[in-house]
Formats: structure tokens, sequence, C-alpha cells
């Protein structure tokens, strides 16, 4: 049976990979991006392969799109079945945590903290609405305590911190929310997104996200998944 699947940062790298996936599985994806022309495209493309694509215009630093995106939603649909939470600021891997800049620190918080938080709370009473509404989110498996208590990097300290928010989000929601909508965070570890980046193909975290939207299971609720299972907060 087919699904309803926002996700944001939806026109490039893993979201663009995840939005190509679904829709070549049969779901109704809608393209979640702040850029209404690469957006447009896009949903172009997928609707050109046979595909059922919707654009979705939504900005997580400007809250105001982000609650006409949820009202939207639920005047079109009147439920979510599933929302990946993929968009994200990462501009901080090779700076030491002593000389981050203040203003990329606070861009970091809006967009993976806050920004996630609101997209998730105005997507929350369509999620509800939806049978087994579930949110992933992107996190970091550097992103722990008990990676922070080991001998590891000492850079990207705006990345590893604001994702530590998500992991605590993914849980107070879940705990709020227990048997109602599924929230759970991943780290598919080092992905190749774009060609500045190096890691494991963009394929790796696709396969990974849509193993943890088919495990229906209680299990994983609340948790942070990576390519092999549950890891430690």
């Amino acid at each position: 049976m087919s699904k309803s699947v926002l996700i944001t940062g939806a026109t490039r790298g893993i979201g663009l990979a995840l939005a190509q996936k679904y829709v070549e599985d049969g779901d109704l994806v809608l393209v979640g991006t702040r850029d209404l022309n690469r957006g447009l495209d896009v949903v172009d493309e997928l609707r050109d392969n046979g595909g059922q694509a919707r654009l979705l215009q939504i900005d997580l630093m400007d809250h105001g799109s982000v609650m006409q995106a949820g009202q939207w939603i639920g005047e079109q649909f009147g439920k979510l079945d599933l929302l990946i939470n993929n968009a994200g600021v990462f501009d901080d891997h090779d700076i030491q945590a002593s000389h981050e800049d203040s203003e990329s620190l606070h861009q970091t918080f809006d967009v993976n903290v806050l920004g996630t938080y609101l997209v998730t709370q105005q997507m929350l009473p369509w999620l509800e609405a939806a049978n087994d509404g579930m949110v992933i989110s992107m996190s970091d498996e550097l992103a722990t305590f008990a990676n922070f208590a080991a001998s590891t990097p000492t850079t990207g300290l705006g990345q590893r911190i604001s994702r530590m928010g998500v992991n605590a989000m993914t849980v107070l929601l879940q705990n709020e929310l227990r048997g109602n909508v599924h929230f759970r965070a991943v780290t598919p570890g080092p992905i190749a997104s774009n060609p500045a980046r190096k890691g494991a193909p963009v394929a790796t975290a696709v396969d990974l996200i849509q193993k943890i939207d088919q495990h229906k299971d209680s299990d994983w609720d609340g948790k942070l998944i990576g390519p092999s299972g549950i890891l430690p907060f």
C-alpha cells in the first residue's frame, strides 16, 4: 500500500536519492526544499519517470514557511505516513572546537535543532492521523556521549552538539507519544553525498533509512540506528 512521505532537503544528495527510491516504490513523495526552481525540476524529473511527487517549499530557517507547510499537508491529505528530517548543516567538519565561529554555530543550531523540531511539531497532527506514522531524523554516530568520551577528533562541534539535540528530541517525543508515532534517529556514517565528501555511496544511507522505515516493531522507537543496529546515546 502506497504512503505519503515528506523529505526535507530532497533536491540533492541523500534527500534526492530517497525521493527517487520512494517514488520508484510507488509512494507519494513531498519534495521539501527551500529552492523553488530546483524543487520544480526535481518534481518534473520524478513525474517523468512515472512517479507521484508534489513540491513543498519549506525553509527550516523560516518558521512561517514551516507552519504553512504543515497547514498545506493537512488541507491536501489530512495525514502523513513518514517524515524524513534530512535537511541539515555540516560546515565545521574540519574546524577545531575552540575555533568555531558564532554565526556558523547559530545557523547550525537553527537548522539542525530548531528547524528539525519545528517541522516535526507541525507535522505531528498528520503523523498521528496516519496508521503507524513515523519520523526518521538524520543524526551522527559522533553525536553521542559514548563517542565524546572516547579518543575521537575534536572538530565539528556544531554538528556534533546539534545532532545530540536531535537525539534528545527523538527520545523525548517518543516518550510522550508512545504508541501513536514512531520516532527514530539515523546515522548512516560518512556518505559521499556530494563530490567534496568522502564515504560510502548514497545508496547505503537510502537502504538504511528504508530498513528503519520498514521495521515496525517498537524496539527501535526512540533509538539511534546505524548500519549495525542500535547505537548507545
